[in-house]
């Protein structure tokens, strides 16, 4: 008999008061004059203004301005240890900035990033950069010191501004050598534009919120600030001081507003503490019932396949839990699917998993199914949460290039998932197979060249789904082994997405039986590493953290199999280019994509959008998941490499 559960009184109450109690702590309560505006500095002729500011704990933390008190030196703003001087405020989301430190001829040390901050450089900068000379003749400039590799290609400068063409080059003696050189100072001298995106930022809506209050006998509107000493709340509602108020006043006002908050901090401290440990305890006395009856029972292993009633009661608990009785896919008998594989008979296998074998079955209504039958060998919790995770997945999507569940099978005999038969294999036989033809039960294809046209199509795809997945599904959902052995294609050449037995929900979700070991927050999951080599995410490999744009990198690993052609990981290959990522983007970043691009795609009428589908799968492999593209962007951009191609033809 399970513990009764903790008194649920307390924490109704608790949650019903805490609404009342945390506004003073945010600050609501404080009363401020100084974050109201800041005095004009150049190139700001008026004052200031959210979210700028020269006051620290006001303004925004990203904007915060150092005025040198010089009009010739002008404003500083500080991005991620870079000093830039502010040349002009362009508008409301737009700044002309240059580093501050240029002197003479030198060029700046390192790339400037502007991950993790609110800005980006505006696409006339990026243009402007993509415009520059650059040195031609890489071999007597070749090495690796950080001014040949800038003279060689101007755009490392900006990280995040890849040229969508070639610039012109210059033989790189020492007048042309001169000639690249000044004309990247005159680049950085003449500004950067920078932009932000206020809707994008918590604490621009937060200020917009703020700005619209009002106090009762209070005139002025409230302003904005920053509290740094707590990342978890930073942003301040700053309350003006009325202005009946004296300068002594409003010291006492402020001294009080402190120590009513100081007070209110330690009540509700004391209480969350007393909320806190009474679900603690209760799960405490759970966790060691359980595993005091755990450890007292003797699991009985059936002779055949060695799998635990427990377990396949857990797998049942989990289907009665989500009701999957009701959602409408078809539960099969394990007899059934035995007869519909012809007995799983390996004529009728289709190919191998990471989870299990696929045998093509002819269902009882004519038509052709897949039917994915867990290994037995993986240790049943194992094979348990990869089946309940497929289902629980498949059930609640709907999309075109996305594979579908017809309904599974729970028996302890085998735990079986029926799918889509897709007949015209996957996107590796098609891209890795050429010299073979593939013969598939059902119909037969043939490995054939993929026109560059199809690629386009096919990587448009498998970017829309991606999109849906992330965006359209709550919680979100990573696939977490995007691969082109994991991509079907249909007789029309369209594709399917499929495998979902490594997916997670992004957010309060096991994915599983049992519960999970990792915690999940907003938008991650801390999880151990799981996918295939060469398509596995670096970050979340060293990370454990795992985010939808691990997907983007494994996307990018087939993007770049659709250019070159060759297998993500290939043993054959020299020791550092065995994997295909390290491979590609080493020659993207010395200019020579054209060694690696697919033979039978070398025509010249289509290098524009082979170089910009390289540069989009170079972002998409970048080391930082926050300088990769979401999958919204890669639909957008490969949106647009489809219209290049088909004016190329």
């Amino acid at each position: 008999m399970s513990p009764p559960p903790p008194p649920p009184m307390l924490l109704v109450v608790s949650i019903f008061l805490l609404p009342f109690m945390l506004p003073p702590l945010l600050g609501e309560a404080a009363s401020s004059s100084s974050c109201s505006s800041s005095p004009a500095c150049h190139p700001f002729h008026s004052p200031m203004t959210y979210p700028f500011s020269q006051t620290q704990g006001c303004g925004h933390p990203s904007f915060q301005i150092h005025c040198s008190g010089e009009e010739s030196e002008g404003s500083h703003l500080f991005i991620k240890s870079h000093d830039f001087t502010v040349l002009s405020f362009l508008n409301n989301n737009t700044l002309l900035i240059r580093p501050t430190h240029l002197s003479g001829s030198s060029l700046p040390n390192s790339t400037i990033r502007l991950s993790n901050t609110p800005f980006r450089f505006a696409n006339h900068t990026c243009s402007r950069l993509a415009d520059l000379p650059r040195c031609a003749n890489t071999t007597s400039y070749f090495g690796s010191s950080w001014e040949t590799r800038v003279l060689l290609r101007p755009s490392i400068l900006l990280h995040g501004c890849l040229p969508r063409r070639e610039s012109w080059g210059v033989d790189c003696g020492v007048d042309g050598e001169e000639i690249v050189r000044r004309g990247i100072l005159e680049f950085l001298n003449t500004g950067i534009e920078l932009k932000w995106n206020p809707t994008s930022d918590p604490d621009f809506r937060n200020c917009s919120v703020c700005l619209r209050r009002r106090w009762r006998n209070d005139s002025n509107s409230a302003s904005c600030g920053y509290n740094a000493s707590d990342p978890s709340n930073p942003f301040v509602c700053y309350r003006p001081i009325p202005p009946s108020l004296s300068a002594s006043s409003a010291v006492e006002v402020n001294d009080g507003s402190r120590r009513n908050s100081k007070l209110m901090i330690f009540v509700v401290v004391g209480l969350f503490t007393v909320v806190s440990i009474i679900p603690l305890l209760a799960l405490a006395v759970i966790l060691f019932r359980c595993r005091n009856s755990s450890g007292s029972a003797t699991p009985d292993y059936d002779s055949n396949d060695g799998r635990s009633p427990s377990s396949d009661s857990m797998v049942r608990a989990f289907l009665r839990r989500h009701q999957f009785h009701l959602r409408g896919s078809p539960v099969y008998s394990y007899d059934q699917l035995k007869a519909f594989t012809d007995g799983f008979s390996s004529t009728r296998k289709l190919g191998d998993g990471g989870f299990g074998s696929v045998y093509l079955a002819h269902m009882e209504d004519g038509n052709l199914a897949a039917v994915k039958r867990l290994h037995r060998h993986h240790p049943a919790t194992t094979s348990n949460k990869s089946f309940c995770n497929e289902i629980l997945i498949l059930s609640s999507i709907n999309h075109p290039n996305l594979v579908h569940l017809h309904g599974y099978c729970s028996d302890p005999r085998g735990l079986m998932l029926v799918y889509d038969y897709v007949p015209n294999g996957t996107l590796s036989d098609h891209l890795h197979g050429r010299s073979r033809t593939t013969t598939i039960i059902g119909s037969e294809t043939s490995s054939t060249l993929l026109s560059w046209s199809i690629r386009v199509e096919m990587a448009s795809q498998i970017a829309s789904a991606l999109e849906y997945l992330h965006f359209a599904v709550k919680p979100p959902i990573v696939h977490r082994d995007i691969t082109s052995t994991n991509i079907f294609v249909e007789k029309d050449m369209r594709i399917k997405v499929g495998d979902f037995g490594l997916c997670r929900l992004l957010q309060g979700s096991d994915g599983g039986v049992g519960g999970s070991s990792s915690s999940s927050s907003s938008q991650c999951v801390w999880t151990g590493p799981q996918g295939t080599p060469g398509y596995l995410d670096p970050d979340y490999h060293h990370s454990f953290r795992l985010t939808e744009k691990s997907d983007v990198y494994s996307f990018g690993v087939v993007l770049l199999e659709f250019i070159t052609g060759m297998k993500a990981v290939d043993v054959r290959r020299d020791k550092r280019e065995v994997g295909l990522a390290d491979m590609v983007v080493s020659k993207i970043q010395i200019g020579e994509l054209s060694k690696v691009v697919d033979p039978m795609l070398v025509r010249r009428k289509h290098v524009g959008s082979i170089e910009s589908m390289a540069e989009l799968a170079f972002r998409c492999l970048a080391g930082d998941k926050d300088d990769r593209p979401d999958s919204r962007e890669l639909v957008e951009q490969l949106g647009r490499i489809k219209e290049q191609t088909s004016l190329e033809i």
